[in-house]
């Protein structure tokens, strides 16, 4: 088993900053870049002792990974990175739309605090509802969803049919 000595020996010259955990009496580590690593027990004594054999399996992927301090390209690990979250960029694509909490179903399912049928009060208003699409528009992402939910949406039908035609 690891110690805390041996986490606190650490050889920062050569280790690059990580997190682990252990499962199932591997080491999982993980790294900021979102990259993780799964190694046996005696690799992990030797990776954080610096000492990983280069010819080793491990050390192949530690160092395509980044987490091996003197391997790493921070150009290629930060055009990695970019590329597996250039979606962060498109802006949101999906729009969840509550125009009511009003419902006449005790759905067991459902998740939502619905109201009564008679309290209107719950219900969106077309002012609202204008300024809700006009801010779904705004995101640069090309594919946008409509998702209506709530209590029951149609039961306040005119400002659902509202949003609808005032996004086509």
């Amino acid at each position: 088993m690891i110690t805390l000595e041996d986490v606190s020996a650490v050889d920062q010259s050569k280790v690059g900053p990580f997190n682990y955990k252990v499962l199932g009496g591997r080491y999982l580590l993980t790294n900021a870049l979102g990259r993780f690593v799964e190694l046996s027990e005696e690799d992990f004594k030797s990776f954080l002792r610096g000492q990983l054999s280069e010819g080793s399996a491990a050390h192949a992927e530690l160092k395509q990974k980044g987490f091996l301090r003197e391997w790493m390209d921070f150009d290629a690990l930060a055009a990695g990175w970019a590329k597996r979250n250039q979606f962060v960029w498109q802006g949101t694509g999906l729009h969840i739309v509550v125009v009511t909490l009003r419902c006449n179903q005790k759905c067991v399912y459902c998740q939502v605090s619905s109201v009564g049928m008679k309290e209107t009060s719950a219900d969106m208003t077309l002012e609202t509802a204008a300024k809700v699409v006009d801010r779904i528009f705004e995101t640069p992402n090309k594919g946008l969803t409509i998702e209506f939910q709530g209590g029951e949406p149609l039961v306040n039908w005119p400002v659902v049919k509202f949003i609808v035609e005032r996004a086509l």
